[in-house]
């Protein structure tokens, strides 16, 4: 059943991508022209390229602009990671334990559409160290989250914008290691900057189909969270289903079942764990999205 013909989806919720690079650059110039922030970041070798806040189809016509800049300039290598921030998701505590539950729901089907080791990033990152972990646990109550996600040292009092207590002055953010999974949520209770959630678990990339075809898939769990308190059993295909017409749901359909043939092929055959041959093959492929 869709419940969300007063709104489409996409035009819900803003979004922005962390893009890591392991060579190349782009001039400051166009930086400006795509809306493109350059930033260092000590776990890569090359620049981090982060978007400007983005909506809708407009923003992404804009990211598509922006990851053909990204791909004839930059290189990319098993070091890097993409990284998805999505605004406007509701503060309202019910909500966000039901979007914190569904995506540790969903979280074994997620990593099938990734390399094999997705979650164990220690196991081939240069500097082995685990960024994208999976959710440990459902949350029954605000307040285990919180404690959770202050990594033990704060108890929740109904505020969405006290720092925190590993990063108070907000510049020390590998303190935080609450962060470090595949969702990430500080953002949301800490802090008094923009309210993101963030997806952490897409692996290296400059393909815009497959970067739409995720948001796509991002934010029908965020709107599927946001209208169902108790989210239960559910499979991508539900979730997607949900929040999309029959069309734009078949090629999510098939988008995700091509990527878990493909990355459980790698894996089974060629022994391909952190997605070697996704990167080599990263620039040719082509998937059909809601937007081509």
């Amino acid at each position: 059943i869709n419940t969300n013909d007063y709104s489409k989806v996409i035009d819900k919720y803003s979004f922005g991508f962390e893009i890591e690079t392991s060579a190349g650059i782009i001039p400051e110039y166009k930086c400006k022209q795509l809306g493109l922030i350059p930033l260092r970041d000590g776990s890569i070798s090359g620049h981090e390229y982060t978007t400007i806040p983005m909506k809708g189809i407009a923003g992404i016509n804009l990211l598509a602009n922006q990851m053909k800049e990204l791909k004839s300039s930059c290189a990319i290598d098993r070091n890097c990671s993409v990284h998805l921030h999505l605004g406007g998701f509701p503060l309202q505590v019910s909500k966000i334990l039901s979007l914190y539950n569904l995506c540790h729901e969903l979280q074994l089907e997620i990593g099938e559409l990734f390399p094999y080791y997705v979650y164990n990033t220690s196991k081939y990152k240069s500097n082995g160290k685990d960024y994208c972990k999976k959710l440990p646990q459902k949350m029954d109550s605000i307040e285990v989250l919180y404690n959770f996600l202050s990594d033990g040292n704060a108890d929740w009092d109904n505020s969405f914008t006290k720092p925190h207590p590993n990063d108070p002055r907000r510049d020390r953010k590998w303190e935080v290691h609450s962060r470090y999974y595949f969702v990430n949520f500080i953002n949301m209770l800490f802090g008094k900057n923009i309210k993101t959630v963030e997806f952490r678990v897409h692996n290296a990339t400059t393909n815009i189909d497959k970067l739409v075809n995720w948001l796509y898939i991002c934010m029908a769990i965020l709107n599927y969270a946001e209208n169902n308190s108790e989210p239960g059993r559910k499979t991508l295909a539900q979730i997607i289903e949900y929040s999309y017409d029959t069309k734009t749901s078949t090629i999510l359909y098939d988008y995700i079942k091509e990527r878990k043939v493909y990355n459980k092929m790698c894996q089974n055959k060629f022994s391909d764990t952190y997605g070697y041959f996704d990167l080599m093959d990263d620039k040719e492929m082509s998937f059909k999205t809601p937007v081509n």
